[in-house]
C-alpha cells in the first residue's frame, strides 16, 4: 500500500482490496481513466471549420477537446447554440437543420471553453437542376432509347450530346424497367442487376465512383433488384427479397439510413418493412410497404413526406393517412400515389397546382385529387402531374405554361385535364414536358417544351398537344 501511495502522490485512489471497493479520484482522471496531461482543455474545436447547407439540409457536427498532452477528452457535456434559430437549429447532439436562407453562428460550450463556426444556408438550387430534361423508354425488344438533354451523359449514347430523336443506349443484352432521373438514368437486366449512366458526381450511379459515365455501368454490390428508381441525384432499388437499398446524394437524408452522408454503395434503409414499390424524388424518397402503408424520408420543407410536418427525416416516417396504397410517384417537391381503389392522392408543394386539388395551397398530408377518377398509373414531375385512368384516358394537371398538360393550352390548371383522345399504358412527367406510350400502337407521344429535343420529334419545337416521337419504334414503357 505504501508503494501505491508514494506512486500516486497526493492523488486520491480507487482500487479493489479484499473484495471491497475503496474510492479513488485521480487527478486528470474520469471514472478511473488517467489522461496524461490532465483534464484541462487546451484545444477545443468544431468539425468542419465552416459549413454551407441548402435550405432544408441536415448535418451532424462533431466537436473535439484535447489536453496539453494531445489526448482527447470527453465531450458528452457539450452545449450547443445557434445565434439565429430562424436560419438554422442545432440540437443537444450537434445535429443541424437548415431552416432559411442566411447565416448563423453555431457555438459549442464545454466547461469554460467555447468554440464556434459560421453556417451559411443557401437557397435551394433552381428546380430544373433537380428534375429531368430527358426521357428514356423501353422498346418491346428489350433495348432502351433516350432523347432530350444529354449534357450529363444521361442518354447513354457514349457522349454528352443532346439528341432530338430516340437514340439507342449503348448496352448489349437488353434492359427493363428503365427509370429517368434528373441527370442520370438506370435500368435492370432480366437477372436483376442494375445499370446506371449519366451524372455521377454524387455517386448516384452506384459504381463506387463520383465520375459521370456516358454509357451504362453496373451498380456494385452484387444485388438483384425487381425495380430501380432514379431521383434528383440519388437512386433506390427494391431487392428481390422486398428490401430497399439506396445510394448517392444524401444531404437531406433521402437515402433513409439515418445519416446525411453521401454513399456510393447501396445501403439498406433504416426499416424492417417489406416493400412493393419505391420512387425517388428530387430530394426525398417514398415507398409502399407490402401492407399498403406509405413511408417517406428526406427533404420535407413543402410537406412532401406527407407526415403532417415540414421537418426533414433521415429514416422512414409513416405518411399520415389510413389509406392503403398500390404505387407511388415522388416528384421534385411533391408526391402522388394510387390507393387500393385506384384513387389518386397527392401531397407536398402546390404552388403550381401540381396536387390537382383546384387550389394553390401546399398540403402536408395526402389529399384526394379532384374528380375522383380511378387511375392505373401516375407520374409526378417538376410542377405538374399526369395520370392514366383505368380506361386508358390520360389526364394532366398543374403548371401548363409550356404546354406540358397536353390539353391544347399554355396555362395552369388546378384540376385534371384530358389529354387528347388517345388510350395510353405508360406516362412520364418531366421538367416542363410529358411523354406517354399509346396502348394499341405502342407509339410514344410527347408534349410541352422541346428546347433540348425532349419531345423526340427531330426538332427543337414545343407543343401543347401530344405529338408523335420520330421513328417507328414500338415502346412498352416510358420514363420511370
Amino acid at each position: 500500500m505504501q508503494m501505491i501511495r508514494r506512486f500516486l502522490g497526493t492523488a486520491a485512489k480507487r482500487f479493489w482490496m479484499l473484495g471491497t471497493l475503496v474510492s479513488i479520484s485521480l487527478l486528470g482522471c474520469e471514472e478511473g481513466v488517467l489522461y496524461p496531461g490532465g483534464e484541462e482543455i487546451t484545444g477545443f474545436f468544431i468539425l468542419p471549420e465552416a459549413l454551407n447547407l441548402p435550405v432544408g439540409g441536415l448535418f451532424q457536427l462533431q466537436v473535439s477537446a484535447r489536453n496539453a498532452g494531445g489526448i482527447s477528452l470527453p465531450v458528452d457535456q457539450v452545449k450547443w447554440f445557434s445565434s439565429n434559430p430562424t436560419v438554422a437549429l442545432v440540437d443537444s447532439t450537434g445535429f443541424v437543420i437548415a431552416q432559411a436562407q442566411g447565416h448563423t453562428r453555431l457555438t459549442a460550450n464545454l466547461r469554460e471553453e467555447s468554440t464556434s463556426i459560421i453556417l451559411v444556408v443557401e437557397a435551394l438550387p433552381a428546380a430544373p437542376w433537380i428534375w429531368a430534361e430527358h426521357v428514356c423508354a423501353n422498346a418491346d425488344d428489350g433495348s432502351v432509347y433516350c432523347w432530350g438533354r444529354g449534357t450529363s451523359g444521361a442518354l447513354g449514347t457514349g457522349d454528352r450530346r443532346s439528341v432530338r430523336a430516340p437514340a439507342m443506349v449503348l448496352f448489349e443484352g437488353g434492359l427493363s424497367a428503365v427509370s429517368t432521373g434528373s441527370g442520370h438514368t438506370c435500368g435492370l437486366r432480366d437477372t436483376g442487376e442494375a445499370w446506371c449512366w449519366g451524372r455521377g458526381s454524387e455517386s448516384q450511379l452506384g459504381n463506387r465512383s463520383t465520375q459521370s459515365s456516358f454509357s451504362p455501368v453496373q451498380v456494385k454490390g452484387g444485388f438483384h433488384f425487381s425495380k430501380v428508381a432514379a431521383g434528383g441525384h440519388h437512386t433506390c432499388g427494391l431487392t428481390m427479397d422486398f428490401r430497399l437499398r439506396c445510394w448517392g446524394w444524401n444531404s437531406f437524408g433521402q437515402l433513409g439510413n439515418g445519416t446525411v452522408i453521401k454513399l456510393w454503395d447501396p445501403v439498406t434503409i433504416a426499416s424492417d418493412q417489406h416493400f412493393k414499390d419505391v420512387s425517388a424524388g428530387g430530394r426525398h424518397t417514398c415507398a409502399v410497404a407490402e401492407s399498403g402503408v406509405m413511408w417517406c424520408w428526406g427533404a420535407n420543407e413543402r410537406g412532401q413526406l406527407g407526415d403532417g410536418s415540414t421537418t426533414a427525416a433521415m429514416s422512414p416516417v409513416r405518411v399520415a393517412t389510413e389509406a392503403r396504397f398500390l404505387s407511388v410517384s415522388a416528384g421534385a417537391n411533391h408526391t402522388c400515389a394510387l390507393d387500393e381503389q385506384n384513387r389518386a392522392h397527392c401531397w407536398g408543394a402546390n404552388t403550381h397546382a401540381e396536387l390537382g386539388l383546384g387550389n394553390l395551397m401546399d398540403h402536408q398530408t395526402p389529399k384526394s385529387v379532384s374528380f375522383g377518377f380511378q387511375y392505373q398509373a401516375i407520374s409526378a414531375g417538376l410542377y405538374h402531374t399526369c395520370g392514366i385512368e383505368l380506361s386508358g384516358l390520360l389526364y394532366c394537371w398543374g403548371e401548363g405554361t409550356s404546354g406540358q398538360l397536353g390539353n391544347g393550352t399554355n396555362a395552369l390548371h388546378g384540376n385534371p385535364q384530358l389529354v387528347g383522345t388517345g388510350v395510353y399504358q405508360s406516362v412520364f412527367a418531366g421538367t416542363s414536358f410529358s411523354c406517354a406510350v399509346e396502348r394499341d400502337t405502342l407509339k410514344a407521344y410527347c408534349w410541352g417544351t422541346g428546347s433540348f429535343g425532349q419531345l423526340g420529334q427531330g426538332l427543337l419545337r414545343s407543343s401543347n398537344v401530344p405529338t408523335p416521337v420520330s421513328g417507328s419504334i414500338p415502346f412498352v414503357q416510358i420514363g420511370r
